[in-house]
């Protein structure tokens, strides 16, 4: 797929990896990653769904992804009640990190329906195999009175969650999304502390729109991809261009 808006360059094929030694340490400050000498940050792991395999995605809330077009898709369900098996994960297989539990992901993403907003979308990371991650995600549904960024901690398969930085990202550091439309996300993750930003095609680049801590038993590890669910009708929730890159320790 061509990489949309400020999507990051790689390799055409279902996935590049090219793992380098750092001998250094990146400091990630605001959206610009600070490199000491002796440290490149390198590609982890990178999908631009040129390929319809899945083989290294793990499906923990069942697998209702599929590669359409050039793209991941999740696809509204016929015959599933809301609020029932709705939420879904796809998270890359562990090992494919080698090791790394600080990264930074990113990906392209999007609810294709212009005429509903139900639903929701976004990163997934430090995914564990109880069904344990945080996301940082899009909520378009109609049990909040307003659509916004926030980021969740689930804690189980059953979604047992908190929000983490006073729950929803409001006021001018929570950019509009209108549907229909491709937006970047992106994600730092260090130690226990997570960014989490946006780019709409507004003119602003990437906008900060969570910068917190989770001080409270904290998942220290665990894979990486995609949240995505509730949806019903002809809604799709589409992906594109992801990649996860070190932070050289």
């Amino acid at each position: 797929m061509t990489p949309r808006g400020t999507a990051p360059l790689f390799p055409s094929g279902v996935v590049a990896l090219a793992l380098a030694g750092c001998g250094g340490k990146t400091l990630d400050i605001g959206s610009d990653s600070v490199s000491q000498p002796g440290c490149t940050p390198s590609v982890l792991y990178a999908d631009d769904f040129s390929s319809d395999t899945l083989e290294n995605y793990e499906f923990p809330f069942g697998a209702d992804y599929a590669v359409v077009d050039g793209v991941l898709q999740q696809v509204a369900q016929p015959g599933i009640a809301l609020p029932d098996a709705v939420d879904r994960t796809a998270v890359i297989r562990p090992e494919l990190l080698a090791g790394a539990s600080d990264y930074v992901v990113e990906a392209d993403g999007r609810i294709r329906d212009r005429t509903d907003s139900q639903g929701l979308f976004g990163l997934a990371f430090r995914a564990g195999p109880a069904g344990e991650h945080y996301s940082f995600l899009w909520n378009g549904n109609s049990e909040h009175a307003v659509p916004h960024w926030q980021v969740e901690k689930s804690y189980d398969l059953e979604l047992d969650y908190s929000y983490l930085g006073g729950g929803f990202g409001t006021g001018e550091e929570s950019p509009a999304y209108a549907l229909g439309t491709w937006v970047h996300l992106r994600v730092s993750v260090t130690g226990t502390r997570f960014r989490g930003q946006v780019d709409v095609h507004d003119g602003r680049g990437l906008v900060t729109v969570y910068d917190v801590t989770d001080a409270s038993d904290p998942f220290a590890s665990g894979s990486v991809g995609f949240r995505s669910g509730w949806l019903y009708g002809t809604n799709f929730i589409e992906f594109d261009n992801f990649t996860i890159t070190s932070s050289c320790g």
